[in-house]
């Protein structure tokens, strides 16, 4: 929000094509989508990587990745808690580490 490119990942619409405003808004998404590329290993770059993508395209991705195993993750740290016990901990503060 403080550059003012928000537009550009919340979903908002593009200028049309042939509006005078298009050019101004295709190289500021250019230059967001950049900066969201250039925060990734090579790993997740090569997974969020689309040719001819719009920032919010991307920004989608990252978000779809991110979110899609949720549910999973929860359910394995929720195991993973409940099977916790202090006395397979060497001490009460590894303990509680563990548990934050």
């Amino acid at each position: 929000m403080g550059f003012d490119v928000l537009q550009h990942i919340d979903g908002s619409s593009a200028p049309d094509v042939t509006s005078t405003e298009y050019l101004a808004w295709k190289k500021i998404d250019a230059i967001v989508l950049q900066w969201i590329y250039g925060r990734f290993s090579d790993k997740l770059f090569d997974q969020v990587l689309v040719d001819q993508s719009t920032t919010y395209e991307a920004w989608k991705r990252v978000e779809n990745m991110f979110l899609n195993n949720k549910g999973s993750r929860a359910a394995a740290l929720q195991h993973e808690l409940t099977n916790l016990t202090l006395a397979a901990m060497p001490s009460l503060e590894a303990y509680c580490q563990r548990v934050r």
